[in-house]
């Protein structure tokens, strides 16, 4: 076993067995000092027996070879010792610096994966946020709707039915001005002029002038009584005719005018239910329009105030992937290594197991063709489920 230099990975590497190749001790070269004093015992108990047995004399320095042994062996350990601890302490370092580059890969690759969750984390947040508005907004735009579509439309319904009752009321009233109307046509009963008997004057021969002729008497002045009584007679019959006349005449003429007023104030009744009615159309297209208006304006708040509540959804969103963006950068291109770490680092929170993550980022992936296990082929989507992975 010996600590040999190689120029190709530029480290002390070990001839021998492994862990071993730091220990001077097992060198070629390494002068153990304890075989030394071993053999310096041994053979200084034989030369006192020497001298015990007269063979020899005793040799007061006899030691100092041996020490000469120990201090060269000593110093030859001490630069073996030297150069193994330079090794070793080179091997550290590049030990050392190998685990800290490990450790920083693994940092970097953990940070990358924490980036990664905290990027989809963001954007799951703000995607969530923005279908949420979109999900709440169409909901509340529809109850909207179907308030105040709902008021739209009993305010019509109440129209109508005014309106409606408006006709009932109005067609009533007409055909009972129309029917009082006719009730008094058929209940008048016209004159047909006056049929009384006039009497028709006439004086007969006066008997007292038969009798004053019979006696020889004059007869002029009864004779011109006589044609007085006959000509009176005849003008009192021609007055009552004419005035018999006259009165039919009379007659007739208020029957005219009272049938004419009549008629008049029918004309007049409907003429007034006429505008009446008007009047009311126009106050119940004014009272319905005044609701509608209302109804508008009560609209038209509801609907500011929800829009309101919805940005505010929005701009959360906006917010959250601006900070995301910020904190951890815009979301990869698709197919691209970033793209591969996040969809690995989030994978445990997307499919039930590792098989099923395997099958949905794999698609192609065949362990027979390939010759490897899921677990070997995909070492980091291996880890994100917890498993242990072989080379």
């Amino acid at each position: 076993m010996s600590l040999e230099w190689d120029p190709v990975t530029k480290t002390w590497i070990n001839v021998g067995d492994k862990g071993e190749q730091f220990d001077y001790t097992k060198d070629p070269g390494y002068q153990s000092i304890t075989k030394i004093l071993q053999q310096q015992q041994k053979d200084y108990q034989a030369h006192l027996q020497a001298v015990a047995d007269g063979n020899a004399e005793l040799d007061p320095y006899f030691n100092k070879q041996y020490e000469n042994q120990i201090a060269i062996a000593d110093s030859v350990n001490s630069q073996l010792k030297a150069t193994y601890d330079a090794a070793y302490a080179q091997y550290k370092s590049q030990a050392n610096a190998g685990a800290a580059a490990a450790r920083k890969a693994e940092a970097d690759r953990l940070k990358t994966i924490d980036t990664a969750r905290a990027r989809a984390a963001g954007e799951s947040a703000a995607t969530f946020l923005e279908s949420s508005a979109a999900s709440q907004k169409a909901t509340a735009d529809k109850r909207i709707e179907d308030l105040y579509g709902g008021l739209q439309t009993s305010a019509k319904d109440r129209l109508d039915l005014l309106l409606k009752q408006l006709e009932t009321d109005t067609a009533t009233a007409e055909k009972a001005v129309t029917g009082a109307g006719e009730q008094f046509t058929r209940s008048f009963k016209p004159s047909v002029g006056y049929t009384a008997p006039v009497t028709t004057l006439n004086v007969a021969e006066n008997p007292l002038l038969a009798a004053l002729q019979q006696q020889g008497a004059g007869t002029e002045e009864v004779q011109a009584a006589t044609n007085l009584a006959q000509q009176t007679a005849g003008a009192t019959s021609d007055l009552q005719k004419w005035a018999m006349g006259q009165l039919g005449v009379g007659q007739q003429n208020y029957e005219a005018g009272v049938q004419n007023a009549n008629a008049q104030a029918l004309q007049a009744a409907l003429q007034n239910l006429a505008t009446k009615k008007s009047q009311s159309q126009t106050a119940f297209q004014s009272d319905y329009q005044t609701q509608l208006d209302k109804i508008a304006t009560a609209e038209s708040a509801a609907q500011t105030t929800s829009d309101a509540e919805i940005q505010k959804l929005i701009n959360e969103a906006a917010n959250i992937r601006a900070k995301t963006i910020q904190e951890t950068g815009i979301t990869p291109v698709a197919g691209s290594k970033e793209a591969r770490t996040q969809a690995v680092a989030t994978a445990p929170s997307q499919y039930a197991n590792f098989a099923a993550a395997v099958k949905a980022l794999n698609p192609n992936f065949d362990a027979k063709k390939s010759g490897k296990t899921a677990e070997q082929a995909f070492p980091e989507l291996a880890k994100a489920f917890g498993k242990k992975t072989k080379k």
